[in-house]
């Protein structure tokens, strides 16, 4: 029996022992460290000694191995003590163990990233309340000091060290959220952020901060969203939303009383207006008085007028992408307004809700009610525009998004009881975004831009119809390839096929005082390649690299006349003639752009 009391003995003792060492194992999983008051970050340093002085914990390490200045934010003040112990060894050579009342800090071996230590967390950042994609928002990475923005579509693509990250979603004019995730195998990560009041009671103008400058890689970039040009009127107040980048440097109108830019002493002509990648090839209505974009459609406005990216070509000034508005994913909504010179309307709403939607807008001069002074002549003049909108998208799946969008302006001068002249864009664009794994963006886009040029006189004695046009049919491909947050490769391929009618002259009765005149069509091929690394090689200097070669193919059907050397070329002079079927080659242009950009940040 003492044998058997001995035993019992012994065996309850090293019960107890166990289960005390498995209270000290578990118990750290709910102990808390006060931060001192008004500390946002702290030194490891002082982390560990917090630990040390708060907690029945003590932390044992190599001081070789322990980064003692790296900063640590916390939010809040108070963090789980496993929280703040994540922190310390977050994209460090270290991990943590607790051995009773110890926590063992120990050095991890040295080692060659591999291709699984990096993970990807993609994903989409949109409004609320809309669900309409968010360009050019931030994703930020305070820790790592690093990050990425959304693309043109709303997507971004971060390649990350597992681990738990603390991550900060922002964009001007929203509420930022910030968020901890922890990243252990590739994810989908989408956001939605609220629009931020506009009550401020006063006003501070600060520096901005380090995550702000993601968006700010090249010096000749800028972004208008429509909180800015909306509110920036012009001609009888209507809203001209390219008069917004007259707020910029290096950017002047075209005249007084006029609508256009001038880029840094280039002309009007030199500036490659897009419209959801659609070429505009008239900006005004109203003789240059007003703006062909609707306010009400538009969502934000990008200006290329330095740095420009090899994926655009054909300029040489700037560029302006103008881009439309998505509509509301979530519930359905109509607004309007009614100003001096014109009326307008717009729709939105949901197809499916959460999925796809759709917008609609109208626009229309008001301004012929202002002819019932003056002459019989005058009376009878009329002078309009108007101009419509549409977009209509929808998410297939998580990788696949479809678009449809197009515009219609029109122009129209009546003078006297015949004469008129009418003229005006317009675009079509169809649109196809895809998603190869989780660091592969595609865009795929097929535009039809069109302008015309009609006049119509059907008096007695002209009685004729004049007509010219051009038309541009475009297909593109883009790719975006976010290998890491230090690299980024854009590439793609583009073909333009132009088609010109210089104008026709018809006579409408042979008794017409005008000659007929048809001038042949002309025709050509514009094909080009692009690519483009990004390049962030230290916290202070980023670099951006690409080429772009393109080829200009004149095309045939074309008659090529042979005149005498060194007599006037005229009809009489022409020796023989050498005629071009359809699609024949006539000549070819070709040209390779190389690009190159580097940025040093001062500070920080």
């Amino acid at each position: 029996m003492p044998t058997f009391l001995r035993v019992c003995f012994i065996f309850h003792i090293c019960l107890l022992s166990a289960s005390s060492a498995l209270v000290a194992q578990s118990s750290h999983t709910d102990v808390v460290v006060i931060m001192p008051d008004g500390e946002a970050s702290l030194s490891v340093r002082q982390a560990l000694r917090l630990i040390a002085d708060q907690t029945s914990f003590k932390p044992s390490y190599v001081d070789q191995s322990i980064p003692f200045d790296k900063k640590i934010k916390v939010n809040g003040s108070t963090i789980l003590l496993d929280d703040l112990l994540d922190k310390i060894v977050l994209a460090e050579n270290l991990k943590y163990q607790f051995e009773g009342n110890l926590i063992l800090l120990i050095a991890v071996k040295n080692k060659a990233p591999l291709k699984n230590d990096n993970v990807t967390m993609k994903g989409q950042v949109r409004e609320a309340s809309t669900g309409e994609a968010l360009i050019g928002a931030t994703i930020w990475i305070d820790s790592l000091k690093t990050g990425s923005s959304t693309n043109s579509y709303g997507f971004f693509s971060l390649s990350l060290p597992k681990g738990v990250y603390d991550i900060r979603v922002s964009f001007v004019g929203y509420k930022s959220i910030e968020t901890r995730l922890t990243l252990a195998e590739s994810t989908e990560e989408n956001f939605s952020l609220e629009s931020a009041e506009a009550n401020l009671p006063e006003l501070v103008v600060s520096p901005k901060d380090f995550d702000v400058l993601l968006t700010a890689k090249n010096t000749g970039y800028h972004k208008i969203s429509r909180n800015i040009f909306g509110k920036i009127p012009y001609f009888l107040s209507e809203v001209d939303v390219l008069q917004g980048a007259l707020l910029l440097p290096g950017i002047r109108n075209v005249g007084e009383d006029a609508t256009g830019i001038n880029v840094r002493g280039g002309s009007a002509d030199n500036n490659l207006i897009l419209l959801d990648e659609a070429v505009i090839f008239n900006t005004s209505h109203f003789f240059g008085l007003v703006g062909v974009f609707n306010p009400e459609a538009i969502n934000d406005i990008e200006i290329y007028k330095g740095d420009i990216p090899a994926s655009y070509g054909g300029r040489t000034s700037s560029v302006v992408s103008v881009r439309q508005r998505e509509g509301n994913k979530e519930r359905f909504a109509f607004s309007g307004g009614l100003g001096l010179l014109s009326g307008r309307l717009v729709a939105e709403g949901p197809f499916v809700k959460g999925k796809s939607s759709f917008l609609a807008s109208v626009r229309s001069s008001l301004f012929n009610i202002n002819y019932e002074l003056g002459d019989n002549n005058v009376r009878r003049s009329t002078l309009n525009f108007a101009d419509f909108n549409m977009k209509l998208n929808y998410d297939l799946n998580s990788k696949n998004m479809v678009y449809l969008s197009g515009y219609v302006g029109k122009d129209r001068n009546k003078v006297g009881e015949t004469f008129q002249r009418t003229w005006g864009n317009s675009a079509l664009i169809a649109r196809w975004n895809h998603i190869f794994g989780n660091r592969l963006f595609s865009n795929h886009t097929f535009t039809l831009s069109e302008y015309s040029y009609k006049t119509e006189d059907p008096s007695e004695i002209s009685n004729f119809i004049g007509t010219s046009y051009i038309f541009n049919y475009t297909f593109k491909s883009d790719f975006n390839f976010y290998s890491n947050p230090d690299n980024t490769y854009n590439f793609g391929y583009s073909s333009i096929i132009h088609r010109l009618n210089p104008g026709d002259r018809i006579p409408l009765t042979e008794d017409a005082s005008v000659v007929e005149i048809k001038l042949s069509s002309e025709h050509a091929v514009e094909p080009a390649l692009y690519g483009s690394w990004e390049k962030k090689w230290s916290r202070r200097i980023e670099t951006v690299a690409g080429a772009r070669w393109s080829r200009f193919y004149y095309l045939g059907p074309s008659n090529d006349y042979i005149y005498v050397n060194g007599l006037p070329k005229s009809r009489t002079s022409i020796v023989d003639t050498v005629q071009y079927k359809f699609g024949q080659i006539i000549d070819f242009y070709e040209g390779f752009e190389p690009r190159l950009v580097a940025s040093y940040k001062l500070s920080k």
